[in-house]
């Protein structure tokens, strides 16, 4: 089924496109007024004599080709400095890379500016990682371009206890995907705006196919880390995991919370229109072998690879109100760079529409800057709701929430996929394994340094 969209062709042209587009870029002006930037010789050729190391979450050798466009067109105007990249691929969650990047800075090696997502941003605060960035904002008025062109919902996301720390350049929401060829098979239609949980249900089950007892086609396919876990939460009425100034209280005993547990729970064990996490089942979107998913844009990569198209997107279901998650991606400076006004020198070209043109095409996230969202190549994937990914958070009727992320987020996402995982293998009752969990997230938070709660 050929929808009339970018294909992958379309899409891999506009990101040569935007390259190209980049390097012309490099003959323009430096950003004036940045710290540390030499912009009276910003022409003439130099020896470089700062390096900046830039933290990515990719491999080191494969940032090194991803931001070469933007390295390129940065140093015709900083020639002065040099940019290289130390990778700490993501593997086993957000945890796991917040944990290896404290483990590298302890161990004397050289950082100065990295990827820090939402999850990581109080994290990083309270072990000193990262310095507030309000004084160079103030020193660059350009950025001026970029607030006017950020929802403020995202701008505010890195700001604590007054304190400016990051910039955001990119987010995920999470969406409803449909696998429309299955909706067609059903006769089904996509589902409008406000539809509820209760509606939510009847599609899970309509979109549910069996041979017998055997399941041949789920409706439905989730997961409950954080990011998976928080929109069901915010949609029930539910703050986050945890709530407070300083995300000081567990949320795991609260009516609301175990509702949407429970709401999971019977998905899986009584509708059975989502796979079991033990189970040898095949849960493929592409496929149809699951009809619906939960996910930010991030998917869109491999269907583009594999010219998949049969898809859209739904807002979240609503529950008690409606409410959009959001997790963004940024730049801060290290407490340990040796460079920091470089460091500013580079997030803030970063942090320009032609660059985060660039990021955007060459992955699936969704642009901070609302022109960039909102612009016809941008939307055009999926073909009816690509408009959906940057209206979801830009809307004045629907309140943003960041997901859940206390200073100590590696330790509280370990304790709740640890009992999350025994409720949904049918090892304990939901209420139990929550109440269980609510008593370790207490016991983690009385164990916080006291130092953390003037903080936020």
């Amino acid at each position: 089924m050929r929808h009339n969209q970018l294909n992958r062709r379309d899409f891999l042209r506009l990101s040569a496109i935007v390259t190209t587009g980049l390097t012309v870029a490099a003959c323009a002006p430096a950003l004036p007024a940045q710290p540390g930037a030499d912009t009276d010789n910003a022409a003439a050729p130099a020896q470089a004599t700062r390096e900046i190391v830039f933290v990515t979450t990719e491999s080191t050798d494969s940032s090194s080709q991803l931001y070469e466009p933007l390295y390129n067109s940065f140093r015709a105007v900083h020639p002065d400095i040099t940019v290289s990249y130390l990778g700490i691929p993501v593997e086993g969650g957000w945890g796991s890379y917040f944990d290896k990047l404290a483990v590298t800075i302890a161990g004397g090696q050289k950082v100065d500016l990295g990827k820090i997502p939402t999850e990581g941003g109080r994290l990083a605060v309270a072990r000193g990682l990262i310095s507030p960035i309000d004084d160079y904002i103030d020193a660059t008025p350009e950025l001026q371009d970029y607030f006017d062109d950020v929802s403020p919902d995202l701008a505010k996301v890195f700001v604590y206890n007054g304190k400016t720390y990051s910039l955001p350049y990119d987010f995920n929401n999470m969406m409803i995907w449909f696998n429309t060829k299955r909706l067609a098979e059903e006769g089904l239609e996509m589902p409008p705006e406000d539809w509820t949980y209760a509606d939510f249900r009847r599609y899970a089950n309509a979109l549910t196919k069996r041979d017998g007892d055997n399941v041949t086609h789920y409706g439905f396919s989730f997961w409950t880390n954080p990011f998976g876990l928080c929109p069901w939460l915010f949609n029930n009425g539910v703050d986050g995991m945890m709530t407070g100034d300083n995300m000081e209280t567990p949320m795991m005993a609260d009516p609301a919370y175990v509702e949407v547990v429970q709401f999971l729970y019977d998905l899986m064990y009584v509708d059975k229109v989502v796979p079991r996490a033990d189970a040898a089942n095949t849960v493929n979107f592409e496929a149809g072998t699951v009809a619906m998913q939960m996910a930010g844009r991030w998917p869109l990569s491999g269907y583009l690879q594999n010219d998949f198209e049969d898809y859209e997107v739904a807002y979240w279901p609503t529950g008690t109100r409606r409410v959009t998650e959001v997790g963004c991606g940024s730049w801060p400076i290290f407490t340990a760079s040796t460079d920091p006004d470089a460091a500013w020198a580079y997030i803030a070209w970063l942090l320009r529409k032609e660059s985060i043109e660039y990021m955007v095409s060459t992955g699936a996230n969704i642009p901070s800057r609302r022109s960039v969202g909102t612009s016809p190549e941008f939307t055009a994937l999926p073909q009816n709701s690509g408009k959906l990914w940057y209206e979801s958070i830009d809307r004045k009727d629907i309140p943003v929430l960041s997901v859940t992320a206390p200073p100590d987020f590696s330790e509280m996402e370990q304790i709740s996929n640890r009992h999350l995982s025994q409720i949904f293998a049918d090892e304990v009752a939901v209420v139990e394994g929550l109440a269980a969990c609510q008593a370790e997230m207490q016991e983690m938070v009385a164990r916080r340094p006291a130092e953390w709660n003037a903080m936020f």
